[in-house]
């Protein structure tokens, strides 16, 4: 019966000792559990953030593609408007000689006719001389 009491006894102690361990566990187990869903909650979170950034990005690089686009349309009608140009430059230096070279021609034939109506000038003035002579010629004989 001694032996049954401090068993009996021993039992009690063990059991308040496991009674306390399991408390600790527990307490420990409902702090590890509050812990884990912080760190759920701030896990999530940064997901939530992370997704954000993404479509962000996402946005940004659709943004950046159309900018690229619109850049090569530009480029390519900026071309197109340089060989414009070249080609109105071409055809104005074109235009220009082909004005040098008529003035030229109109110069030289103005030059030319110059020449015909100072001949034409000289013939009527000595046709002029003899009509005169002529008509002194006729005037005196009469």
């Amino acid at each position: 019966s001694e032996q049954s009491r401090a068993l009996e006894s021993q039992n009690n102690e063990t059991s308040k000792e496991m009674e306390q361990r399991l408390q600790e566990a527990q307490k420990s187990n409902a702090e590890l559990q509050e812990l884990c869903a912080n760190r759920e909650t701030e896990l999530n979170d940064l997901n939530t953030k992370l997704e954000d950034v993404l479509r962000d990005l996402k946005t940004e690089k659709a943004n950046a593609d159309t900018y690229e686009k619109q850049l090569r349309d530009a480029e390519s009608a900026l071309k197109e408007k340089n060989e414009e140009i070249a080609n109105l430059q071409s055809t104005l230096t074109e235009t220009k000689e082909t004005i040098s070279k008529r003035e030229n021609i109109d110069k030289e034939q103005s030059e030319q006719t110059n020449v015909e109506l100072l001949a034409l000038q000289n013939e009527l003035n000595e046709t002029k001389s003899s009509l005169d002579a002529a008509n002194a010629v006729v005037t005196s004989k009469d």
